[in-house]
């Protein structure tokens, strides 16, 4: 602290003690102490430095298999993970999906260890190639879907070329580029999104796991920082699936970043409407300095998005924070996440917003970075986001020793976990917020004293009255209201809420956002929040649900003879599988279950 913080430290203590000092004057000199403190910790802490707020990581269920090199995706409402290998550095013919507080196992006529994983316009699953034996050796032509409706998986086909290590991207005619190989010859390949693959030309530089990003219609564009042998390229070349390649030099400077995490989907990094022809992902890069960022590719023009600070690469004691390369984009909520550990075991979670894409042009996006404590059975793996904007982790190499972050392909883990951030109001936690407290602490019981001893002074006696007494009484200042708290705001703003829902029953939109709801009440954002969580102990999306189940019921009642299966559409679910989920979790009944008890 700067020594005029700590004179006026004393001046504050002496202030109090002075036995004519007002609440005006104590309060002012409290500003002025405040303000030098704000200061002194301005000068001392980095400017670089981002908010970080502690969040914590929801225990689920384990898996029933541990598995590395996997795929983690949330397709029809529902968290599901494929294949990988299992402890002994085996490849799994298996698959699960969680539903109903528990993982169910499904059996895959392949192996799809560090496989192509992509999901289609169908709905369905692509899955292809991946690593053939155990250990991690040798590649495979094998091609399989994943219907998630029924939770069954077909093999048909065969690649045109033994794969592993490999990306695909769908694009707009329903077939499928692909590219990338591992230990083996690399070239660029379309699958006819029906049965055929066939190699369309040679790669201009073999790659294993490449982004491949659209860039227009029946366009993509191939590149990536490795060779098919895991090796760091010179230089990079970015291919086209149409047209010949070229080079890029901001990427001589930044380079893309790698993990040995598979999992490596396209749907993932974007943040365009490729519906309305804006093909722009956003990406992590990472030059010789070891400084990260974002980069944001649209089409083929490529340019790094501006921060309002650094991504930091120290976590909240001290350790190094290593990223793993997958961006994750919320495009619902506009904002992007990087994840990564430290050797402490904790999760870290950084997140960007407002997107590149609708942020003014040149405006930096603010990042925060999220950590949990350190975690019994960490997990090492890429997360997938679901419908409610939330992180979830499962399995992956365990991660060897009490400290750091080398793994091991032999012993593997089947921990899995869930980070709330799709509804939570979290404010960030800075290195002096016990020193705020403290002097609001003061503050008070100052007020609190000054109040009461001169009220003491100023009461009228009646054996002995004096004109002082009355002089007294108007020069004491007044009392200071009480403010009311969060959880008394959040009650008495509930039932303009709930009338607000009743009336205009926003509900109906499937993609409703706790911001939209906040503008047109036109309060802030954490009103809203805090009445919800205050008066009904659940997030926005439970409040929201509540109303769409309850307006299900209304229809049932009125159209006993509609089919169940139509209703969610109607009252603002946008899959079937959140309808059924939430009316069982709201309920405790299926939908055919209440209805039966109603007749």
């Amino acid at each position: 602290m700067h020594f005029t913080s700590i004179c006026r430290t004393f001046a504050l203590v002496k202030c109090i003690f002075a036995p004519k000092t007002t609440l005006k004057q104590l309060l002012c000199l409290l500003v002025l102490m405040l303000l030098s403190v704000h200061i002194a910790a301005a000068d001392k802490r980095d400017v670089s430095s981002c908010p970080m707020v502690k969040i914590e990581a929801e225990r689920l269920p384990d898996l029933n298999v541990p598995r590395s090199s996997h795929a983690l995706l949330y397709v029809n409402g529902e968290v599901v993970v494929i294949g990988g290998h299992t402890d002994g550095f085996v490849p799994t013919p298996t698959a699960e999906y969680f539903a109903d507080g528990k993982w169910h196992l499904m059996q895959m006529p392949y192996t799809a260890d560090i496989s192509l994983c992509q999901i289609l316009s169908s709905g369905k699953v692509l899955i292809a190639g991946g690593i053939e034996d155990n250990l991690g050796i040798g590649q495979q032509f094998s091609v399989q879907a994943y219907d998630p409706v029924s939770h069954s998986f077909t093999g048909f086909g065969c690649l045109d070329t033994k794969r592993a290590f490999a990306s695909g991207v769908e694009i707009d005619s329903g077939q499928v580029v692909i590219s990338g190989n591992w230990y083996r010859d690399d070239a660029i390949s379309l699958y006819d999104g029906r049965d055929k693959f066939q190699t369309v030309k040679p790669a201009k530089q073999g790659r294993c796991f490449p982004y491949i990003l659209r860039s227009a219609r029946d366009n993509a564009i191939i590149l990536a920082w490795h060779d098919n042998y895991g090796k760091p390229l010179d230089s990079i070349w970015v291919d086209r699936f149409r047209g010949e390649p070229f080079r890029v030099p901001l990427l001589d400077e930044w380079r893309l970043r790698w993990s040995d995490c598979s999992d490596h989907r396209m749907e993932n990094f974007l943040i365009g409407d490729t519906a309305a022809g804006d093909y722009t992902y956003l990406i992590t890069v990472q030059n010789k300095a070891g400084e990260i960022a974002f980069m944001k590719i649209q089409g083929e023009e490529f340019s790094l998005v501006p921060t309002q600070s650094p991504i930091p690469i120290k976590g909240i004691e001290g350790d190094s924070i290593y990223y793993l390369d997958c961006v994750v984009v919320d495009r619902n909520r506009e904002c992007a996440y990087m994840h990564g550990i430290d050797d402490a075991h904790r999760i870290y979670v950084l997140k960007a917003n407002p997107l590149p894409l609708t942020s003014a042009e040149g405006e930096a996006a603010q990042v925060t970075l999220y950590y949990t404590d350190p975690l019994p059975s960490p997990v090492y793996c890429n997360p997938t986001l679901t419908d409610d904007g939330n992180l979830v982790f499962a399995g992956g190499a365990l991660i060897a020793g009490e400290r750091g972050h080398h793994t091991n392909n032999f012993k593997l883990n089947n921990a899995a976990y869930i980070l709330h951030l799709g509804d939570s109001e979290m404010t960030a936690k800075t290195d002096h917020f016990w020193l705020w407290l403290l002097l609001a602490g003061i503050f008070l019981v100052a007020a609190a004293f000054i109040f009461f001893i001169r009220k003491k002074k100023t009461l009228p006696n009646e054996d002995y009255p004096s004109e002082n007494n009355t002089t007294e009484t108007t020069l004491t200042s007044p009392t200071l209201s009480p403010s009311h708290t969060e959880e008394a705001e959040g009650e008495s703003f509930l039932p303009l809420l709930c009338q607000f829902m009743e009336d205009q029953k926003p509900y109906l939109r499937s993609d409703l956002k706790i911001q939209e709801v906040a503008t047109a009440l036109s309060v802030p954002r954490a009103t809203v929040s805090t009445a919800i969580r205050s008066g009904r102990d659940c997030s926005f999306n439970t409040f929201v649900n509540t109303y769409r189940i309850a307006y299900a019921k209304q229809l049932m009642r009125e159209q006993p003879n509609a089919k169940i299966s139509s209703l969610y559409l109607a009252v603002g679910f946008a899959n079937e599988t959140s309808f059924f989920r939430a009316f069982k979790e709201i309920t405790g009944q299926t939908p055919s279950e209440w209805k039966a008890s109603e007749a």
